[in-house]
């Protein structure tokens, strides 16, 4: 038997072996060896190409969130204008994403020549006190990436301020801009920023515990009574929980999370928690209110968070023992269950909303509480009737058209803090510095107030209604009734406000002064136009990190949403931001005014051993801060915090026990600020 052209039948021929039956079993033998080492090696290859592919696919999934950052640039010089009527152009540059852009002009007055308790604005609605207010508020702009963009002005009023020509004077200007040409960019996966009237549950921490801005800011709250879809941390109620934004939005390992045993197996129709707020200087400690609720009785909690397992209550601080409140607004029956705990970063004060017109109560209760970190009472109760309760107003079915659930801090003003509601239109900005020093000094509390919020709010504004105001359409929860979900300022406090059960509409913009300026707050992913269902509130940060923007839940779906869907229960980013600068017809008016409303001296001596002077001077009464920082940017010392008087005033810094080198000291006094630098020699 020949063995053919075949090279393996050669090849064994050529070792010597005569073919036959003997040789082609050999034959078979080998060539069946060489075939599954063959396999083998295709095996190792396809395996090899597999597993590359699924490492990609994990470095793609797993990457961190990285925001392309919103930033609206304007000129640091002033706008010289003539105010004849003419047009003028206000230059920017974008960068980012593109942005729909709102113009707003604002007047800058002198104090003694700001509008006293003056009701204005659209159908008188609108109260201002001691401030300045906004004379122009212009249409939508649409605009792109890019430098030497511009947006125009011909020097009138807006219609709503009569559309006259604006009077010749120095004038603060704001760009205001969002992104609503992208989707939104998904932050977390396991946490949600707001839950309707639970929205307060989740906030944003913009400082660190050095009380200084954080490169990655922080979201960190409490689960929310019906949001049962934390499955991360077993879905127990009241799971406090903190997320380190920019950590990748999918990994459920980056999700920090303590349990509250006081509610794990608590049945909560008898047992509430209040929206919580963590120590500004130990993120591993955190407060909220409990509410027994059979009784109609509240008390403060101090926790410390362990992760991963059961937060540890303190028997020192608060609880049943130390502090009893009466809280008739904590009825059975009633939505407001919970009192919402706040504080603005600082480490005075917490501020307690009890919110309680409705309805269900037969007692009016709109109060405020604040205490300090060491659990003392600062104001034990505050009604706030005379800013909330209207009883000769309500709407066609006896509901009152106000309560006070809601709140925000301004970033810039000390003590200044938006009031409002989750179902009502009325929107307070208020100062409680003279509160904290006499709860019954309500003298310039209030630095506006929005009764309608301009009807931006309100999708059952109607003109020719007995009550026009009216966005309590019928009563309790009617889904005829836009919802306010959550209130935020911005750094030039811009409120954002934002909504539920209006259409594609995710949020309403308000000006430094309480303007609305659009109600077509809607993302590029908001396609549902039915006012019948909840997107459940949102939040924003701007404080200057690469994470500056806004954050709201997901965009909703045709197929609706429920009290647990996973949709409410995630965070995405949109990019926003916020610019200003000065407008004038002349620029030694702008210099002057600066010079005319505060100043800060250089210390003297300087450089100094080891002590040294700082002068400044005020031009009225307000509360005061003097803080030290080192070159890295750390808080080292603090000379004042407290209210002080108009006039000329200086402080003394002794420098003893610090080491030699160059400091920082800002002060700080109402919407002023001023950091100047001096040297400490050993």
């Amino acid at each position: 038997m020949l063995a053919g052209k075949n090279p393996k039948k050669l090849n064994l021929l050529e070792r010597g072996y005569v073919w036959s039956k003997e040789t082609e079993k050999i034959f078979k033998l080998e060539n069946w060896s060489e075939n599954i080492l063959r396999r083998e090696v295709v095996m190792k290859k396809v395996l090899l190409i597999t597993l590359t592919m699924l490492l990609i696919a994990t470095w793609s999934f797993a990457a961190d969130f990285t925001p392309s950052k919103m930033v609206i640039t304007v000129p640091d010089e002033p706008i010289i204008y003539p105010f004849d009527g003419t047009s003028v152009d206000f230059d920017f540059d974008l960068s980012g994403t593109p942005a729909a852009l709102w113009l707003v002009i604002e007047t800058k007055l002198s104090d003694a020549e700001k509008p006293v308790a003056v009701e204005n604005g659209f159908l008188g609605w609108h109260y201002v006190n001691k401030i300045d207010t906004t004379v122009y508020v212009s249409g939508k702009n649409t605009k792109d990436i890019g430098t030497g963009l511009s947006i125009s002005w011909d020097g009138k009023s807006d219609a709503r301020n009569g559309g006259g020509q604006v009077a010749p004077g120095q004038y603060t200007y704001y760009l205001w801009g969002y992104d609503d040409q992208n989707a939104r960019t998904k932050v977390s996966d396991f946490i949600s920023t707001g839950f309707v009237f639970h929205s307060q549950y989740m906030k944003m921490y913009e400082l660190g515990e050095d009380g200084m801005p954080m490169t990655q800011p922080k979201l960190m709250g409490q689960h929310v009574h019906y949001m049962n879809t934390l499955e991360v941390c077993g879905s127990k109620k009241a799971t406090a929980y903190k997320w380190t934004i920019g950590s990748d939005p999918h990994d459920a390992s980056k999700l920090e999370w303590s349990w509250c045993p006081d509610y794990i197996e608590t049945d909560n129709g008898k047992i509430g928690w209040g929206a919580p707020v963590f120590d500004p200087k130990d993120f591993g400690t955190y407060y909220h209110v409990q509410n027994n609720i059979e009784f109609a009785l509240t008390t403060p909690l101090k926790w410390e968070f362990v992760s991963e397992g059961n937060s540890i209550k303190a028997t020192d601080w608060g609880d049943w023992d130390n502090i009893t409140w009466d809280a008739p607004n904590i009825v059975s029956g009633s939505y407001a269950l919970q009192e919402a705990m706040w504080n603005d970063g600082g480490d005075d004060y917490i501020l307690i909303f009890s919110a309680g017109q409705n309805p269900f109560i037969t007692t009016q209760w709109d109060a405020l509480r604040v205490i300090d970190f060491d659990g003392e009472e600062v104001i034990p109760v505050k009604q706030l009737g005379s800013l909330f309760y209207d009883p000769d107003d309500n709407n066609k079915n006896g509901w009152p058209n106000n309560e006070f659930d809601r709140g925000s801090f301004s970033r810039d003003l000390e003590n200044v803090w938006i009031f409002a509601c989750y179902l009502s239109c009325k929107i307070y900005m208020v100062d409680i510095t003279r509160l904290l020093a006499d709860s019954d000094d309500e003298t310039d509390l209030v630095r506006w107030h929005n009764k309608n919020g301009d009807y931006f709010a309100d999708r059952n504004w109607d003109e020719g209604s007995e009550q026009p105001w009216a966005c309590i359409y019928s009563g309790y929860r009617d889904e005829r009734d836009s919802r306010s979900d959550t209130y935020t300022l911005d750094k030039n406090n811009f409120l954002v406000m934002a909504q539920s059960y209006h259409g594609t509409s995710s949020f309403v913009l308000f000006t430094p002064d309480g303007t609305g300026v659009t109600q077509g707050g809607a993302f590029a992913d908001d396609t549902v136009s039915s006012n019948y269902q909840r997107k459940a509130g949102g939040t924003l940060c701007h404080s200057g990190s690469a994470y500056d923007g806004l954050y709201f839940t997901n965009a909703l779906s045709e197929s609706g949403d429920s009290y647990g869907n996973a949709t409410l229960a995630q965070t995405n980013w949109i990019g926003f931001d916020s610019a200003k600068g000065i407008i004038a017809n002349a620029i030694t008016a702008v210099e002057d005014e600066e010079v005319a409303a505060f100043s800060v001296d250089q210390n003297s001596p300087n450089p100094f051993n080891p002590t040294t002077a700082i002068g400044f001077n005020l031009v009225e009464d307000g509360k005061v801060s003097i803080d030290i920082f080192n070159v890295a940017g750390q808080k080292v010392d603090t000379l004042v915090n407290d209210f002080m008087t108009a006039g000329k005033h200086s402080v003394a810094w002794d420098a003893n026990g610090f080491s030699a080198g160059v400091y920082f000291y800002t002060i700080k006094s109402g919407d002023f600020s001023k950091t100047m630098k001096m040297t400490l020699l050993k």
